[in-house]
């Protein structure tokens, strides 16, 4: 629930007073003559639905009623897989019984002991319930008949439940986020596409009427409602299949926050099922939710679970002063027996302790004396073997950088066979007859002759094509009707 409360029963000439407290009102001076012969006070609380968990299981008849309560707990931690080192609150109820099988099933509701601890750390609570449990005391006070099928829809602000009770036994329980008071107002702002208030949004869910006009639509309302009845019908309609449930003669509808004044006529609109709020003619002298005044009427009853952890005082030896009172002991005691003890035997068994240790340290010397001789070579060992490393790592770097020089030396020159053919093509291609070819680092020098002194040019251009740098041409001579030129090509990269 979104709140911590308390039912409190106090003493009375009378009748005993009931407190109920919480965030949000403080209820205090109301009379139940039902409590009115409790002699002490009592604190009473209730767990939220998802602080548990709900499962049935099977028992074999022939278990002693003695041993009953241990043997569920033994089945409960190994069906459902507890974690042995945490401690757990079990409570059990009986379920029904299979003759051929020989079995009892019961359903069992477990909770984390450090979890209740923490929730109601602030004193001790004489009785704590499961909150979809305390809507059984409708049946076993008659304020509903315990000869039809119910269901009970409960909405809180971040949890909701759905509980089936089946002629008046608890028989079926499931969450449902989809239920909770936050998640139906975020649906709501969503359909509607802007932002309500909390408060807004529960004067129409609780109210059926809305402040503002803009969210005043009937396709908003209409979405909104056919998704919450769509979400309790999917479950109801499981649970009636799997426990065979003819029909519902109705289901109830409430939450924390207040009473769903007129769910039974919007719901016609929506689900064929008689829907009425969940709300009774019981302590109408309170104004707390419809679980709080059903627990007030639970905890008296003859099966109610209680998951309390009353915390009675500890041992003696577990207080302050009992702690207190056993140190003195031992220092009396200790302050008497001390110079017995340590002028006798103490002394001389320190004496064969002292002698122990020193053989001890004798073999243990022995010991260490062998291993740093070891140690030494191993170390001689270790460095001639980082000099070995050492050469052979300088061999290696000069192999590699003979190995780069050569990659460079192929990647970056031409061979000279390679460019005397090429030149040579391209003297055919100009028709121009080579009659000499030098080469140097960089340079080719050639002497060429053609009956036609634009085949020369030709082969000059050809050249520059071919090499990207226009070639030197000196002079041209013409030796009686055939043309002489020497050319250099420059910048050819000749291999060394």
């Amino acid at each position: 629930m979104n709140f911590s409360w308390l039912a409190k029963k106090k003493p009375s000439s009378k009748a005993t007073k009931i407190i109920f407290k919480n965030k949000n009102f403080l209820l205090e001076n109301k009379q139940l003559s039902t409590y009115s012969n409790q002699p002490y006070s009592k604190l009473y609380a209730m767990l939220d639905f998802s602080e548990c968990i709900t499962d049935i299981i099977e028992i074999s008849k022939n278990i002693p009623k003695e041993d009953l309560a241990d043997t569920i707990e033994l089945k409960v931690y190994e069906e459902l897989s507890l974690d042995p080192t945490q401690n757990y609150i079990i409570r059990f109820q009986h379920h029904s019984s299979d003759d051929e099988n020989g079995t009892n099933k019961y359903f069992v509701f477990v909770a984390k002991e450090y979890e209740v601890a923490n929730k109601f750390k602030t004193k001790p609570i004489d009785f704590i319930a499961y909150s979809p449990l305390v809507i059984s005391a409708l049946f076993q006070n008659s304020i509903l008949p315990n000869t039809n099928d119910y269901a009970f829809v409960y909405l809180d602000d971040n949890d909701a439940f759905i509980a089936i009770y089946s002629k008046g036994d608890f028989l079926y329980c499931k969450g449902s986020q989809k239920l909770s008071i936050a998640y139906l107002l975020n649906k709501f702002c969503e359909i509607a596409g802007e932002r309500i208030s909390q408060s807004d949004f529960l004067d129409y869910f609780l109210n059926n009427r809305l402040k503002l006009d803009r969210f005043d639509s009937t396709d908003t309302k209409t979405q909104f409602w056919t998704q919450f009845f769509t979400t309790i019908s999917e479950i109801l309609q499981h649970a009636k299949r799997t426990y065979k449930i003819d029909e519902y003669s109705a289901i109830y509808i409430g939450s924390s926050s207040g009473t769903l004044v007129d769910i039974e006529n919007l719901s016609k609109d929506y689900v064929n099922a008689k829907i009425l709020p969940f709300d009774f003619n019981i302590l109408n002298s309170f104004n707390g939710d419809i679980l709080t005044k059903l627990l007030c009427l639970y905890v008296d009853s003859e099966n109610a679970l209680d998951f309390s952890i009353f915390h009675r005082p500890p041992p003696l030896l577990w207080r302050d002063g009992g702690k207190f009172a056993v140190i003195s002991a031992f220092s009396v005691s200790l302050f008497v027996l001390y110079p017995a003890v340590m002028f006798g035997p103490y002394e001389a068994y320190l004496l064969y302790k002292a002698n122990s240790l020193d053989d001890y340290y004798a073999s243990i010397s022995t010991e260490k004396t062998t291993y740093e001789a070891k140690i030494s070579a191993l170390n001689s060992v270790v460095m001639q073997d980082k000099k070995l490393l050492s050469s052979l790592n300088k061999e290696f770097d000069g192999s590699i950088n003979i190995l780069q020089d050569l990659a460079n030396i192929k990647t970056r020159y031409t061979p000279k066979s390679i460019i005397m053919v090429d030149i040579a093509n391209i003297a055919n291609v100009a028709d121009v007859r080579l009659d000499r070819l030098d080469f140097n680092e960089t340079n080719a020098t050639l002497i060429c002759a053609s009956s036609d002194s634009g085949n020369i040019a030709k082969f000059i251009n050809l050249l520059k094509e071919k090499y990207k740098t226009p070639p030197i041409s000196p002079n041209m001579q013409n030796d009686g009707g055939s043309y002489k030129a020497e050319i250099i090509v420059t910048n050819i990269g000749i291999m060394p």
